[in-house]
């Protein structure tokens, strides 16, 4: 059973406030030498099937082991690691800087961006992705629900349970897929266990078209294979029918990062940045 109380320590982390509650853990808020940090403490059940089925390669250790490698502004940073006992059962833990602010889901619900606003946003997301990316790291499971955004502005990339890095042996197997239906790739709908950074590029076109629409590039779907189908065999729409006023550039730019092959989008930061750049200057 996860615990769900507060006022209670973790080595030397004194929480004091719950945050939330997830299918892999719960995050309170907690204070060590006058600092305010977020805990994440995974649940039993979660940790004890990624390492029986998966050992020392699982998804708790990989979202550690991604934390430890990024340092970015817009990379949430963790300052700590490791496990502690509670009735006898071994918990384990991740300490991360604390944000205030809302996830981007959640502003894109509550604000009407102008494109300037967009501008800044895509902007950093792209930074911290590539930030992500130096290290060898593919995040496959971009979508504005791990993306947060602080009270001043500040673009925080969250949540690397299923990331996977790139020099290590993938724990899907072949035929598995792994993310968030709507923002999954061609590739990573139909096999999960070879992608690699152009499929969180695929994302970041789903989350720039969302970002300027409020919608979805494929319209409306009955069902999750409906939906597969559409990501893997259909075109998807032009932001245009519904703005348009878009800038030509901008059009394209999705356009290319929602190719269906990997290799027909944008290969780096760099090349993202020229086309964007000819749209928004």
């Amino acid at each position: 059973m996860m615990i769900t109380v507060v006022n209670f320590s973790v080595d030397k982390n004194r929480i004091f406030d719950f945050v939330g509650k997830g299918q892999f853990g719960t995050v309170y808020k907690c204070e060590k030498e006058g600092n305010i940090y977020a805990i994440k403490i995974f649940n039993l059940d979660y940790v004890y099937n990624e390492f029986k089925t998966h050992g020392e390669d699982n998804r708790v250790t990989r979202e550690i082991q991604a934390l430890k490698i990024v340092d970015h502004e817009n990379v949430i940073k963790m300052i700590d690691e490791g496990i502690f006992e509670d009735n006898s059962q071994s918990y384990v833990y991740v300490v991360m800087e604390y944000l205030d602010g809302v996830d981007l889901k959640e502003y894109l619900f509550s604000n009407e961006l102008k494109l300037e606003d967009i501008d800044s946003l895509f902007r950093q997301i792209i930074e911290g992705l590539d930030a992500v990316h130096k290290r060898n790291i593919v995040h496959r499971d971009l979508k504005p629900q791990n993306i947060f955004i602080t009270n001043d502005g500040k673009i925080k990339l969250l949540d690397f349970g299923l990331s996977k890095l790139i020099d290590f042996t993938s724990i899907t197997s072949t035929g598995d897929t792994i993310g968030s239906p709507v923002y999954m790739s061609p590739e990573q709908v139909m096999d999960s266990k070879n992608v690699d950074y152009r499929s969180d590029y695929y994302a970041l076109g789903v989350i720039l078209f969302e970002l300027i629409a409020k919608e979805f590039p494929y319209g409306e779907v009955t069902s999750r294979e409906h939906l597969y189908y559409k990501i893997i065999h259909e075109p998807p729409l032009s932001i245009l029918q519904f703005k348009p006023l878009t800038p030509n550039c901008i059009d394209n730019l999705i356009m290319n990062l929602l190719s269906k092959k990997n290799y027909q989008r944008p290969n780096n930061k760099k090349e993202i940045f020229s086309s964007y750049a000819l749209a928004v200057n």
